[in-house]
């Protein structure tokens, strides 16, 4: 069995078995933990949780607005007609009663911080990423010491304000596919997501969805308000962006995805999310190996 995953923050706080009551390693236990913190009376709490292997929540919502940091890994949610893809060194900003299933790559470790609508900036009424300074993790350890000291006082709260001026000046960058309800389409968005290649082949894609090359190319258009290629592309983006903050490389994404060179790669991936494959912390940009 592997050994539990550890708390980062610093050892001074930590139980003998380097655990508190705002830590969790288990993806059940992270949301009966917020259930329960949720019933007391502090207007906002943090969290820390760490998943050495990968997970998938229950589709579910918090009565509480929801700000979580990614630190390692990749997080993807799932909501109403969209996915959106959270890499390493960002941020999701998830609104009060919002329902979304959450899955998390190998090594997934968030910061989160739960607070009623009154303590919060204003922000989009569904998921979005937030681009954050590098001031956001540190805020969140120190809300989370404090918690297990037991103390509330001036420094909490503005360590609080601190929090909340990172979120309102943060960009958003959209790293995000809308997705369809209808169930035809759904299937072929799906299939893309799992296996961006297959995009390349629009005929086995309408099959996916039992429908004609026509048809679909038509419902793209009526629900999704877009062309079969833009969404394609934004899948393909959004596939990169969680490929990429996992550490492969960026000529080897580029190359599995298709493009030509790593700059047509980048080229596109600028126009999609409005930053670079360098920006983000945990890209690599390792040339590809030579040919045998």
């Amino acid at each position: 069995m592997a050994p539990a995953a550890l708390s980062r923050l610093p050892p001074q706080l930590l139980t003998a078995h380097g655990t508190h009551r705002y830590f969790s390693d288990a993806i059940g236990e992270t949301c009966k933990m917020v259930d329960r913190l949720a019933t007391g009376a502090a207007p906002v709490f943090a969290i820390e949780a760490v998943f050495e292997d990968a997970v998938v929540s229950r589709r579910h919502c918090h009565d509480r607005g929801q700000i979580s940091l990614v630190r390692a890994g990749t997080m993807t949610l799932q909501g109403d007609g969209y996915v959106v893809v959270v890499p390493a060194g960002h941020a999701v900003w998830i609104p009060a009663g919002h329902m979304h299933q959450a899955r998390g790559s190998t090594g997934l470790a968030v910061l989160s911080a739960y607070a009623d609508a009154a303590g919060l900036p204003p922000l989009p009424a569904r998921c979005a990423v937030l681009q954050v300074s590098d001031l956001f993790e540190p805020l969140f350890k120190r809300l989370i010491a404090r918690q297990i000291q037991g103390l509330r006082d001036a420094i909490s709260d503005a360590l609080l304000v601190l929090l909340h001026e990172e979120m309102r000046v943060a960009r958003q960058p959209a790293v995000t596919a809308a997705m369809p309800r209808d169930p035809r389409l759904l299937r072929v968005c799906q299939a893309v997501l799992r296996e961006p290649t297959i995009a390349a082949r629009k005929e086995e894609l309408a099959r996916i969805g039992n429908l004609s090359s026509r048809t679909m190319t038509r419902l793209f258009r009526s629900e999704l308000g877009t062309t079969y290629t833009d969404w394609v592309q934004q899948a393909l983006g959004v596939h990169a962006v969680a490929r990429l903050s996992n550490g492969q490389p960026v000529a080897q994404v580029a190359a599995d995805l298709g493009y030509a060179s790593p700059s047509a790669f980048t080229a596109m991936f600028r126009r999609c999310f409005g930053f670079c494959p360098s920006d983000l912390p945990a890209a690599r940009h390792d040339a590809l190996p030579p040919a045998a």
